[in-house]
């Protein structure tokens, strides 16, 4: 399925392990694709904590996902998953994550503990190890933790295609922080191995250990192969066997010669803080706008009558906009807030209508008794809140003020004439 979880806080330090920013433990050969998480997931007491999966079980694979924002566990914490079990493979997925933990951290999974699969993901943010146990070390790494050690030498390429930007920090040196894995049979007691289940990775110069630039022309090893950040091309990532395209099985595309996934940074939804507005002329109103699935530099907006009400943007804040609308002149005009394909509209009423712009009619026909607003004679009737926002309209002379919480409102009548008439109400 295709899904996004945005702004998704969980906090609780009691929590059982195991947490995921979809599913804690999937089994039975379940499969996410094709999805988001961008949010904070702060329990540092727990284990087994990632993006999409908590710890992955029985051939439960993860299949072009993003993860992006804050995630804060204890141990075996992955920005994808955070314990991988037997069978369950990671394939196509992108990090840009701060990922924290005492110790077994990884960019894309905290702890492989069967030796499946992580093929072309591409890691980015910062990774931190901040407290080592008794033995093991910080199990630190750009793609993976720790990698389960095959004793019997299998040959098998587990770790493949992977590239990382991450950049890792511990609270102090050992021999188990590496940019693309951390915890290898190479660290195990009394071993003389190296991990040879690792073919063409890579790291950038970005991908530092403890602020130090680590140099590697082996894309075999722990550390992968330094590339230069102009050697990071569409072409570079293709021979690696990413396939660019708009779908699940090809879902990379180019984004300034790096990769992300096809529906990254795209706009789900656009929130306004109004969505009708009335305005005396020369007066503004300030429209704020909250995208989901993508930041605020993606926005864009317009009026459809500058002569009516102008707009432009004041502030961008992370996946907030604001937006001045200034009045010019009576009319009509309509706001129209654009990010990609989605589109949110704001309609500006510029006239008798704006709070500025009210006075009491001395001898107005407006009156309120029996729990309605009435006006003789006009065809319409509009009742606007303290913020200018209209809450209430009927073409006839009468409206009922039932659903009208207690405050102050604005109510303008207007006439076969075109004629208006205005007055303040004070419901209680």
């Amino acid at each position: 399925y295709n899904a996004t979880i945005a702004a998704s806080d969980t906090a609780d330090d009691n929590i059982a392990p195991s947490t995921g920013g979809f599913v804690a433990r999937p089994a039975l050969f379940s499969t996410v694709q094709g999805s988001s998480f961008n949010g904070t997931i702060a329990l540092p007491f727990a284990q087994s904590v990632g993006g999409v999966f908590g710890e992955t079980m029985t051939s439960s694979n993860v299949q072009a996902c993003y993860v992006s924002g804050d995630i804060t566990a204890a141990s075996a914490v992955g920005g994808i998953v955070g314990t991988q079990g037997t069978g369950s493979n990671i394939k196509d997925c992108h990090t840009n994550a701060t990922i924290n933990a005492n110790y077994n951290v990884g960019g894309i999974v905290g702890e492989n503990s069967s030796r499946a699969l992580v093929t072309n993901c591409y890691s980015e943010g910062k990774i931190s190890a901040n407290k080592a146990p008794n033995w093991g070390g910080f199990a630190a790494g750009g793609i993976v933790g720790t990698l389960a050690s095959d004793w019997a030498s299998s040959k098998n390429i587990i770790l493949s295609g992977n590239v990382t930007s991450a950049s890792i920090t511990t609270a102090s040196e050992d021999k188990t922080i590496h940019r693309i894995a951390g915890y290898t049979i190479a660290n195990e007691d009394d071993s003389n191995l190296t991990e040879i289940g690792m073919a063409n990775n890579y790291a950038t110069a970005a991908a530092t250990i403890n602020g130090k630039a680590v140099e590697s022309t082996d894309n075999t090893s722990v550390e992968g192969e330094t590339k230069e950040a102009a050697d990071l091309t569409k072409d570079f990532f293709t021979t690696l066997g990413y396939a660019y395209g708009n779908e699940v099985a090809s879902p990379w595309k180019d984004a300034n010669g790096l990769p992300a996934l096809y529906f990254e940074n795209d706009t789900k939804a656009i929130v306004l803080n109004a969505y009708n507005v009335a305005l005396g002329e020369n007066t503004s109103f300030d429209l704020t706008a909250t995208l989901y699935g993508s930041n605020a530099e993606a926005l864009d907006c317009s009026s459809s009558d500058n002569d009516v009400a102008e707009v432009e943007i004041t502030a961008l804040e992370a996946q907030t906009a604001t937006m001045k609308i200034t009045a010019k002149k009576a009319g009509t005009a309509t706001i129209t807030v654009t990010s990609g394909n989605v589109k949110a509209f704001c309609t500006v009423t510029v006239g008798t209508t704006g709070i500025s712009s009210v006075i009491t009619s001395q001898t107005q026909a407006i009156s309120i008794a029996n729990k309605a607003i009435n006006a003789q004679g006009a065809v319409k009737l509009q009742v606007f809140n303290a913020n200018g926002q209209l809450t209430a309209s009927t073409n006839s002379e009468s409206i009922s003020t039932d659903k009208l919480q207690k405050g102050m409102y604005v109510i303008v009548a207007t006439y076969t004439d075109g004629n208006k008439q205005t007055a303040k109400a004070i419901i209680k």
